[in-house]
């Protein structure tokens, strides 16, 4: 994300704090700020583990493209094996 883009959010967090700092005792608006950090906190954790999955998944497919190809190059080896004894027996 550009930097433009995060400091306007930041700007927008800031701002809607600051509305809610005033209609808002100080115990609350702490409790916004620590609801807000686990939140955040929450959805890196959820990140990281999107990326890990995400990884395995390109491993897994990696694997399957490998395996794929050695099916098709066996099976083309057979084809191959199965006319040569078919045109041996005419």
């Amino acid at each position: 994300m550009p930097r433009t883009i995060l400091y306007r959010l930041n700007v927008n967090f800031l701002h809607k704090l600051e509305t809610f700092a005033q209609s808002h005792s100080n115990e609350q608006v702490i409790l916004e700020v620590f609801d807000r950090m686990e939140r955040k906190a929450e959805y890196e954790k959820k990140k990281k583990e999107y990326a890990e999955l995400n990884g395995r998944y390109k491993e897994m497919k990696q694997t399957l493209e490998k395996m794929n190809a050695e099916f098709d190059m066996l099976h083309s080896e057979r084809l191959c094996a199965y006319y040569d004894l078919k045109n041996m027996k005419r």
